[in-house]
């Protein structure tokens, strides 16, 4: 009987393996090691902060101030020079667009419905008001962007704008990931943020804020704070250049987002191809934009 069991313990042993390594696979109960790129995502926004200690609190793990140490040579280098320059350096994304625009802070811009409406040289009217003004406007698109991979982002977008140059940006994103014969994951990102149009004129719109980015999928829903940064350009009719910048975090992770894009107007829609790049520490995304907005 022992010699019996003996022989029948391999033929066990061999269906444990089988039935690990194939059955359990194509049930979807597959190891981390073939987690995918969104996987990722949510690991990373999800993972626990490092609470050792900051640079300002004077506790284990960050700086402490030693007041032996109040003259430092360097530092009054940098205050008398090197730091009006970094200073300059830093707000030239707002100094120069306004130098550039001639814009004093004190025009109010109205708008006209979509660019280039009754023969006008861009969108924003100053000076000559060829249409009927409008204290509000508003765009919306809906685009599609892929990697030529396995992942894809479908997306829409709202802006609003008015006349006090307050604005509301914000934007929502679904993307879909192809994990072989798994399946697919999904989920959804976006932002949402109060922004400002710190300078504008006929042809160009320049506009900052803050707010926050979101993550959104069954298990949880994550935030964090966001930083953005945009321009529309209207060099000749039809054209539109569009340029946006994303900075700050999400969850746990730091999250920075470029997108740039080419469009033509037929009236007051507009169809665009660009490109974009995303990063949330270890997922990177980037590929080419197709979309439609339309202004109002």
């Amino acid at each position: 009987m022992a010699e019996r069991h003996h022989r029948g313990l391999p033929w066990k042993t061999w269906a444990a393996r089988l039935f690990m390594t194939v059955v359990l696979p194509s049930l979807g109960f597959g190891g981390t090691a073939d987690a995918g790129e969104l996987a990722e995502l949510r690991e990373d926004v999800r993972a626990e902060s490092d609470s050792s200690g900051s640079w300002f609190s004077g506790k284990p793990g960050g700086a402490t101030y030693d007041e032996q140490d109040d003259f430092n040579p360097l530092g009054e280098l940098f205050g008398e020079f090197i730091g009006p320059v970094a200073v300059g350096v830093v707000l030239s994304p707002i100094l120069a667009p306004r130098y550039f625009t001639g814009d004093d802070g004190v025009v109010d811009a109205y708008f006209p419905g979509y660019p280039y409406r009754n023969a006008s040289d861009g969108y924003l009217m100053l000076d000559e008001w060829k249409s009927r003004p409008r204290r509000w406007a508003a765009r919306l698109r809906s685009e599609y962007c892929a990697d030529f991979g396995d992942l894809s982002r479908t997306g829409g977008h709202l802006l609003l704008s008015t006349t006090p140059r307050w604005g509301l940006d914000t934007e929502m994103n679904f993307f879909e990931e192809r994990l072989g014969d798994r399946g697919r994951d999904d989920l959804w990102m976006g932002d949402f943020n109060v922004v400002y149009r710190f300078a504008q004129s006929e042809r160009s719109e320049w506009r900052a804020g803050i707010g926050f980015n979101w993550l959104d999928d069954p298990i949880d829903t994550d935030f964090g704070f966001n930083f953005t940064y945009g321009f529309d350009f209207f060099p000749v009719k039809p054209f539109v250049l569009s340029t946006e910048l994303d900075w700050g975090t999400l969850g746990s992770a730091e999250a920075f987002h470029f997108r740039t894009t080419v469009g033509v107007l037929i009236r007051r829609a507009e169809a665009y191809i660009g490109y974009e790049y995303r990063d949330v520490d270890r997922f990177h995304f980037d590929g080419l934009i197709a979309g439609v907005r339309l202004w109002f």
